[in-house]
């Protein structure tokens, strides 16, 4: 079996470039710590939610502040501290 057209395609860049990370090896943790804007589905994995919940809120009118990129949601982390924060309740 050969290797698919865009890894031959890619491969100078794999090995040339210094400091090149595939954006396939990058763990949830990792990509958290080098961008503080996530996409719905890991903003819903940080929450521990369901990402169709987050549509729902959003769709509502509730939950954590969102940014729109054009058509793109994306949430900040600060925000999401944020509800997190504002959820807690003491006894």
């Amino acid at each position: 079996m050969s290797a698919p057209l865009w890894w031959t395609r890619n491969a100078w860049r794999r090995t040339r470039t210094p400091g090149y990370v595939s954006h396939r090896t990058l763990t949830m943790e990792t990509r958290m710590q080098t961008t503080s804007l996530l996409n719905p589905v890991e903003a819903a994995r940080f929450l521990a939610l369901s990402p169709k919940t987050l549509a729902r809120w959003r769709w509502a009118g509730k939950g954590p502040k969102y940014i729109k990129l054009g058509s793109a949601v994306r949430y900040s982390m600060d925000e999401l501290a944020a509800f997190v924060g504002a959820g807690e309740v003491q006894s």
